[in-house]
C-alpha cells in the first residue's frame, strides 16, 4: 500500500475521529510484521475461505445458489454412471470426499474471479490464483472423472501411447 492511499485512508478515519485507533493498529501491525521477520513469531496462519462456517454453509444448503448448483452437479454426474441404483459405493465415496470438495473451490475461485477487474498481475502473468491452484484443481477434477468412468466400467478414451499401440501394434520408441 502506498503512502498516499494510507494517508487517503487514513483522512477518511480522521474524518470519523479514529485516527488514534488507525495509527495504534498501523504501529502493531508493523512491530508484528518485524517480530515476524525477525523470526521472534511465527508467521500468520493464512487460509483460503472455505475455512469460514460461511462458505462452508453456503455450499451444503441446497437453499443457496450455490448449495442447487452444486447438488445438480453432482446429481447430474450420478445421471451420467446410470442413476443412483448403478453407483456403487466406492463410486459414492469419490463424489462425495473428492469429487464434491473440488468442485467448491473451483466455484469459490470463479465467484473470486468474477469480482476482478483482472486476470493479469502487474507483471504481465496470470494472478497465483489461476496460474497454480486453478490448474491443479481442475486436473484433479479431471483425474476423478476418469477415475469414476474406470470404477463404471465406461469405456474411457485410451492415451496416446496406447491408441498407437491399439492401432499400429508399436508402442512408445519404437519406430
Amino acid at each position: 500500500m502506498t503512502e498516499e492511499k494510507k494517508e487517503r485512508d487514513l483522512s477518511k478515519w480522521i474524518e470519523a475521529g479514529r485516527a488514534g485507533l488507525i495509527r495504534a493498529g498501523m504501529k502493531n501491525m508493523a512491530r508484528y510484521n518485524q517480530e515476524v521477520a525477525e523470526g521472534k513469531r511465527p508467521p500468520p496462519r493464512l487460509t483460503h475461505g472455505l475455512t469460514s462456517v460461511r462458505k462452508q454453509r453456503k455450499f451444503s444448503d441446497a437453499r443457496t445458489r450455490e448449495g442447487k448448483r452444486l447438488k445438480e452437479l453432482l446429481a447430474s454426474l450420478v445421471s451420467h454412471l446410470g442413476g443412483a441404483e448403478a453407483v456403487t459405493p466406492v463410486q459414492r465415496i469419490h463424489l462425495e470426499a473428492n469429487i464434491r470438495s473440488k468442485l467448491i473451490v473451483l466455484m469459490c475461485i470463479s465467484e473470486y474471479l468474477e469480482n476482478l477487474e483482472t486476470l493479469i498481475d502487474g507483471n504481465g502473468e496470470l494472478i497465483a490464483v489461476l496460474s497454480k491452484n486453478y490448474v491443479a484443481y481442475s486436473n484433479g477434477l479431471r483425474n476423478d472423472f476418469i477415475a469414476l468412468a474406470h470404477m463404471s466400467g465406461k469405456q474411457v478414451p485410451p492415451d496416446l501411447d496406447g491408441y498407437v499401440k491399439a492401432v499400429y501394434g508399436i508402442s512408445k520408441g519404437r519406430g
